[in-house]
């Protein structure tokens, strides 16, 4: 097992998994629609200049909104390499744009390091784990309409998001992903078949022990069943990170050190 323990941050709300996420809830399985009639994933493998549909929306420098596109809304931000590796982050709370807008804020702050982030968003109301962003549509979409290699796809969730991705997404879509980030997350009824390849990173804030003891039991579960795991514990720091967050480190490195499945 690797434990990391990180230097000390600014505390931030906390609520317990059982109020956040009500497990109990059963949430629906990810959305399978697609993107419409739409071109193949980015094949960086070609040596021409990368040319997306035309119905796709031109990038936009720093965070951009993307709205009125198949699999939409979302936020992303475009690296500088086309191929960059992309992580897909599912917000906290009810999933709407204000989660997703402050999960952006809280684990990025702007700062993409050369990655390709998304932050999708729910618009339908409904109970926060029952309504869940279209994942394989939009992943579809973002390597269609800016590049990407689709064997270099990370998989993150903030509470409410961290148990989709444990899951909900993470099973069903398992074999699209590198890794699977839970910042914090906890699993529903971990079965490990529905994980095969994939490496964990599990994290919570120290003063956040409900999460911190189901991130602690997800720890010791991928690690007796013999997954590539780690376990970041957040010094000083409650639910949510604040201003000052240096857990941010420790999730990109993470990201860093697998950038593709083995």
């Amino acid at each position: 097992m690797t434990l990391l323990f990180l230097v000390a941050c600014t505390s931030g709300a906390s609520d317990s998994p059982a109020a956040d996420s009500a497990a109990s809830a059963g949430p629906t399985d990810s959305a399978d629609s697609g993107v419409g009639d739409t071109a193949d994933a980015a094949d960086t493998a070609d040596t021409g200049p990368f040319t997306p549909p035309e119905w796709c929306p031109a990038p936009d420098a720093g965070r951009q909104e993307v709205l009125d596109t198949p699999a939409s809304p979302y936020f992303i931000t475009h690296p500088e390499a086309v191929d960059a590796p992309l992580v897909i982050f599912l917000p906290g709370g009810p999933g709407d744009r204000g989660s997703a807008s402050n999960t952006w804020t809280a684990f990025f702050d702007e700062d993409p390091r050369g990655f390709r982030l998304v932050v999708p968003y729910v618009t339908e109301k409904g109970y926060p784990t029952d309504v869940v962003p279209p994942v394989e549509a939009i992943l579809e979409e973002v390597l269609t309409c800016f590049g990407g290699d689709a064997s270099h796809v990370h998989l993150a969730g903030h509470s409410n998001g961290g148990y989709l991705a444990y899951n909900v997404v993470g099973p069903d879509l398992a074999d699209r992903f590198v890794t699977i980030t839970g910042a914090p997350a906890y699993f529903r009824d971990f079965n490990a078949s529905d994980f095969t390849g994939l490496a964990f990173h599990n994290s919570a804030g120290e003063l956040d022990p409900d999460w911190l003891g189901a991130m602690q039991e997800a720890q010791d579960d991928l690690t007796a069943a013999g997954f590539d795991t780690q376990l970041t514990v957040w010094p000083d720091t409650g639910h949510t990170p604040g201003p000052g967050w240096t857990g941010r480190d420790a999730m990109f490195a993470f990201w860093e050190d697998h950038p593709a499945r083995e």
